[in-house]
């Protein structure tokens, strides 16, 4: 059987393509958009032709897409996690017009065919490590444990329908009794392996570094909580049965119970980044940054109407964000006032950011609109083949580049400068733009 009929047969034998959403799949997909805070996810299966959507988290209203039209089509069938953290120039014309940014998938894999895709977007660009590829590929044999179980009671449904003409067809019954014995071993078995389903989730839900927490939404009691909120609120706090608004005052100056309450069938999520948490940690108040996910998510186990939450704390970053944005201001204030040109370029465009300096320097007015190639031009024609080979060699050696050289001015005067500059370099190493400053240091 070749590769493509291999799939296509598992597909038909799981019963899977074209059927309704199943709250067993939207609920996998639901945790994984928690566990790493992005709004969509997608749990797909792909014929040679198209690739249905079992799950759509966050895009609704997409069922299926012609396989060749979508990033699938590019896959190749290895048992690893593909990832684009930075999906901004691509081909796809679904992936544009929602404006994808980030992508992350991990295969479906049964009986070591490649039927599927495990999928999480963002419409913001981000990083995703080694540990959360681990954590998508265990989503994903998730979703295979399900579709067996699935599977199985699919097929008692069917045995159990037509059991009435089992007891008709007397001549049949010994055998198709033990045909019934057999199935209940499956069934045996497949509740075995959805024990083993929730054991993981367990694992998944204790040990993620990312506090999560479920409190029942009538009573606001906290009745699940792993290791990280532990740590949030003190080690030697006890949260399980613990009142939510006892441990959390205010989000964002506003009475947590205010926000707690707007959670429900009709509004199911609310999202912060960057919330002010007042908190209580070891017996008295303080405030936090954090993101903040609360996600209603109806019974659990004997627990009706429930929220599930994470505070995942960012107060490191929110006050290194603050540093570094008072930093620049006095940074700009002090280049202003010693008289210095100052620009950022972006090399694959050209384009300039300056000061009016900057612009000055060159003899440009403050309102004009200048770009990398306008420097050039200004530039008396010996020096310029020496600047780009100035700026060339620094990208190449990631270094400083300095170096003097002449202007003329539109009015025909003719200027000396010094200027330095830095290249900035993405995560590949590739330079992507140029920090520079320069002043007039003779006319």
């Amino acid at each position: 059987m070749t590769k493509d009929k291999n799939i296509l047969f598992k597909l038909q034998k799981y019963q899977i393509l074209d059927t309704a959403p199943e709250a067993e799949f939207d609920e996998l997909g639901r945790l994984a958009c928690q566990i790493f805070g992005v709004p969509i996810a997608m749990i797909s299966f792909a014929t040679t032709e198209e690739v249905f959507y079992k799950t759509k988290i966050g895009l609704e209203t997409l069922s299926s897409e012609q396989r060749k039209n979508s990033i699938f089509s590019c896959m190749t069938d290895r048992d690893e996690v593909l990832v684009e953290e930075n999906l901004q120039s691509h081909s796809y014309f679904f992936y544009q017009l929602n404006d994808i940014k980030f992508f992350a998938s991990a295969p479906i894999v049964a009986d070591g065919c490649y039927i599927g895709h495990f999928t999480i977007m963002d419409n913001q660009k981000k990083t995703f490590d080694e540990n959360e590829k681990k954590i998508l590929k265990s989503l994903s044999k998730m979703v295979v444990n399900i579709m067996d179980a699935r599977l199985v009671k699919l097929e008692q449904s069917s045995l159990l329908a037509s059991h009435e003409v089992l007891f008709s067809q007397n001549e049949k019954l010994s055998r198709e009794n033990l045909l019934l014995v057999g199935y209940r071993d499956q069934v045996a078995s497949a509740n075995s392996d959805l024990e083993s389903v929730l054991d993981s989730y367990e694992l998944l839900f204790k040990h993620t570094p990312t506090p999560i927490g479920i409190f029942n939404h009538k009573s606001r009691k906290i009745w699940q909580a792993n290791d990280a909120l532990l740590s949030l609120f003190g080690g030697n706090v006890v949260l399980v049965g613990a009142h939510i608004e006892s441990l959390v005052g205010e989000i964002n100056g506003v009475p947590a119970g205010e926000i707690f309450s707007l959670i429900d069938r009709t509004v199911p999520s609310y999202h912060k980044k960057g919330a002010r948490l007042q908190i209580k940690k070891a017996g008295r108040q303080k405030n936090i940054y954090v993101d903040i996910s609360l996600q209603f998510v109806g019974r659990m186990g004997d627990e009706a109407d429930n929220v599930m939450f994470i505070l995942a704390d960012v107060s490191d970053q929110v006050t290194q964000s603050k540093i570094n944005q008072q930093a620049n201001i006095v940074l700009m204030e002090a280049i202003q006032d010693t008289g210095l040109g100052y620009t950022i370029v972006e090399f694959d465009t050209g384009l300039m950011t300056s000061n009016a300096q900057l612009k000055a320097n060159y003899g440009f007015g403050s309102d004009e609109e200048i770009n990398y190639p306008d420097i050039f031009n200004a530039m008396l024609p010996e020096y310029r083949q020496v600047i780009k080979k100035a700026v060339n060699d620094a990208i190449q050696n990631k270094e400083i580049y300095q170096a003097e050289y002449e202007v003329k001015w539109r009015d025909g005067s003719v200027h000396r400068i010094k200027a330095y500059g830095k290249p900035v370099y993405d995560a590949e190493g590739r330079a992507t733009h140029i920090i520079g400053l320069n002043k007039i240091i003779s006319s």
